[in-house]
């Protein structure tokens, strides 16, 4: 009976290694219909710039080709009055104004069928489990792809209700604005409005800002600046672990003991954490934030 627990022990063993195997490979046929998809959504965008530029090309083209049969006509006209030669050149750029059209018209259609290829292919990748943002996330990791994702859909949210707004009328709204948050400031500052802040604010909110890794967050304490990157670089060559890194690009500096960072996790109420031992405020510091990640659970 032992030998027998034992075999099939073993056999579970086997089976959840394969799970984990087939799981693996699943997710890099994924990722790699996914690299293709966002390569052919690249494709749609360069097509839709070459073809900008083709047809501004044949418009400049056809147009200095018609002015310099126009005007030789135009000149017989003025010196000898209505010929043949002058009817000659304006035909002739009768011809060239046909020819224009089909070009353009041609140029259209292929620029159609070219993105409606393009629009079935990355469908079809989508169809059979391509995954979103894989280029991104090849190229800058997952948390960095997820951020470029959220930005990029919260700016169209933003954006998208404004579009119909004219020009002038956002420039009148933003001036409005600026204005009202110019008479708050003003006013506040004639009542000497004082706000006292806890003592080492502002390096608690970079232990904060640590959290979120060196991949994230963390350098843009001081905005998108390369002295953040460079000193995590230093602290990585020092021998420093992800939590002391991130704590680097955050620019937490001074004697710090990191007890405990987490760092990727995903799951639902397990955030990311640190906990270190601040020996130059004598402190004990628990940071803690969400999970870094930005789909949506329902």
């Amino acid at each position: 009976m032992e030998d027998v627990a034992t075999d099939t022990g073993e056999e579970s063993t086997v089976t959840e290694r394969r799970t984990i195997e087939v799981g693996e490979s699943g997710r890099n046929v994924a990722r790699k219909l996914g690299i293709a998809k966002d390569v052919v959504s690249l494709g749609g965008s360069g097509a839709s710039l070459g073809f900008g530029i083709a047809r501004g090309l044949t418009n400049f083209g056809f147009g200095v080709a018609s002015a310099c049969l126009r005007k030789p006509a135009g000149w017989i006209e003025e010196a000898a009055g209505p010929n043949v030669l002058s009817a000659g050149l304006k035909g002739v750029d009768g011809v060239v104004g046909i020819a224009h059209k089909v070009t353009t018209g041609c140029q259209g259609l292929a620029e159609t069928i070219t993105h409606a290829s393009l629009h079935a292919t990355k469908s079809g990748l989508a169809a059979i489990g391509a995954e979103d943002n894989a280029l991104w996330k090849a190229a800058a990791g997952d948390e960095m792809a997820e951020a470029v994702a959220l930005v990029e859909v919260m700016v169209h949210r933003y954006t998208q209700e404004m579009i119909s707004v004219p020009p002038t009328d956002l420039l009148a709204a933003a001036s409005a604005l600026g204005a009202m948050q110019q008479a708050v400031y003003h006013a506040r500052e004639m009542e000497q409005e004082v706000v006292g802040l806890p003592e080492h604010s502002q390096r608690w909110m970079r232990y904060a800002a640590a959290t979120m890794g060196t991949a994230w967050f963390a350098g843009l304490v001081e905005g998108l600046s390369a002295p953040a990157m460079a000193r995590a670089q230093a602290r990585r060559e020092q021998g420093g672990g992800p939590g002391d890194c991130a704590l680097a690009c955050a620019g937490v500096d001074g004697h710090i003991e990191v007890v405990k960072f987490e760092e990727s996790t995903r799951e639902l109420f397990a955030p990311g954490y640190l906990v270190a031992v601040d020996h130059e405020v004598n402190c004990v510091v628990v940071s803690l934030r969400g999970t870094s990640s930005i789909r949506c659970t329902h």
